[in-house]
């Protein structure tokens, strides 16, 4: 129960940040709840979230498609609003992906994100992000059930490209 509550009000802080809801409601896929928003000219899907919560239950993972764009955020923790984070990422025994992070609220912070961190999270087991601030916290989320299958649905309108970029 815990979990879903934590995801909902996630999704709705996301919701809030972006600007709109979701116009249908979320769907649970194994471990994950995916939203979708649909272009209201195009009908194409344009936002495209998918959360999943941490281990220890501290933490939420969001991957998103948001107008074309990968976006990683992280949330279940206080952030101060406009701060800026270096953020360590690993999947698996992949190699570690250095990154910055950005407090869009006082509950998420977006990632600049690369296509090399979704890939490799298509395939991992596990997720870690080390955020470095004046402290430093460690989120680690299993990737369980659903996990390549959500992916998949959030890279069909934001589509990875061939590079490590």
């Amino acid at each position: 129960m815990r979990i879903k509550t934590i995801m909902t009000s996630v999704a709705s802080a996301l919701a809030v940040v972006l600007g709109h809801p979701a116009l249908a409601a979320p769907k649970v896929i194994g471990n994950w709840l995916l939203t979708v928003e649909a272009d209201r000219f195009s009908d194409a899907a344009t936002n495209v979230i998918a959360l999943t919560e941490g281990t220890g239950g501290d933490g939420v993972l969001a991957v998103r498609c948001l107008r074309g764009n990968l976006s990683i955020a992280l949330g279940g923790t206080k952030f101060d609003t406009g701060d800026k984070f270096l953020v360590k990422f690993r999947a698996d025994k992949n190699i570690v992906i250095d990154t910055t992070g950005t407090a869009l609220s006082e509950t998420i912070m977006q990632l600049d994100t690369t296509h090399e961190m979704v890939r490799q999270m298509l395939t991992a087991k596990e997720y870690a992000f080390r955020v470095i601030g004046t402290s430093s916290k460690d989120f680690v989320f299993r990737a369980g059930r659903g996990a390549a299958k959500v992916l998949g649905e959030v890279t069909k309108p934001c589509p990875l490209s061939a590079g490590n970029d």
